[in-house]
């Protein structure tokens, strides 16, 4: 069960949300021009099934590339902005917190990883990005399954959606305008519904629309899992002193 599972990529809600969604999405105008001829010849539930079956086998195919073209998306991301949210706020020079908020990220990082970003920024900016990489490394590590953590994951989800949604537009578009011209031949050739044709283009028009929009949502849901991730470490090591037992003289 574990293997098909995995096949299937829905082991766990992540896999779910972040690159099973995201492919069923993108496959659908071809899963529906698969289908379509169905309808002039077969009862529609028939037609749903066999649409259905067709539409998730794509999907499932297309699901495994989802996390590697959201990576590329990423690198793309991390050039044009000079890093992910959680490493550039860490960074000293960053001057999108205030100093207070950094400083207790600093003490948290320290009480939880050993990493002790300040003193990494006085040997060079280089060694600085490196120790707050292996810190926030470590920190999802640590902060996973505890419970001050619940907003991490679902904001970690959210992100890895919409960047591997960005990430497979091409295929989305590529997939509507291969839809939409196989539903015309259908309804020109074959006498099916133009009714086909009409859904393939609505599909087509939201695609656009998406790819003006989902670069700055990608930024928003980043900044949304940036700042749940650090207020999770602060929360967690909050909890960890105030729990630790008393030291006597």
């Amino acid at each position: 069960m574990k293997f098909l599972t995995d096949v299937l990529i829905v082991s766990d809600r992540y896999e779910r949300k972040a690159r099973l969604r995201p492919a069923l999405l993108a496959v659908l105008p071809l899963s529906l021009a698969a289908a379509w001829p169905l309808t002039a010849q077969a009862e529609w539930s028939s037609t749903l099934g066999v649409g259905a079956l067709i539409h998730l086998a794509l999907a499932v195919m297309v699901g495994h590339l989802a996390r590697a073209a959201g990576v590329r998306v990423e690198r793309r991301f991390v050039a044009e902005h000079g890093g992910l949210p959680t490493n550039r706020w860490l960074r000293p020079t960053d001057a999108t917190k205030s100093e207070q908020q950094r400083r207790q990220w600093y003490d948290a990082i320290r009480r939880l990883t050993g990493f002790d970003i300040e003193a990494s920024a006085l040997t060079s900016a280089e060694e600085c990005d490196r120790v707050i990489a292996d810190a926030t490394r470590r920190a999802r590590d640590l902060v996973r399954e505890r419970p001050e953590a619940k907003l991490v994951a679902i904001h970690n989800e959210d992100y890895g959606f919409v960047r591997n949604l960005q990430g497979l537009m091409p295929l989305w578009l590529a997939s509507c305008a291969i839809g939409a011209i196989a539903c015309l031949i259908q309804a020109i050739w074959l006498e099916a519904s133009w009714v086909g044709v009409a859904i393939e283009l609505v599909l087509l028009g939201a695609a656009l629309l998406l790819r003006q929009a989902l670069p700055g949502y990608v930024e928003h849901a980043s900044n949304r899992y940036a700042e749940s991730l650090l207020a999770a470490m602060v929360a967690i090591a909050e909890r960890e002193e105030a729990t630790a037992p008393a030291t006597t003289a």
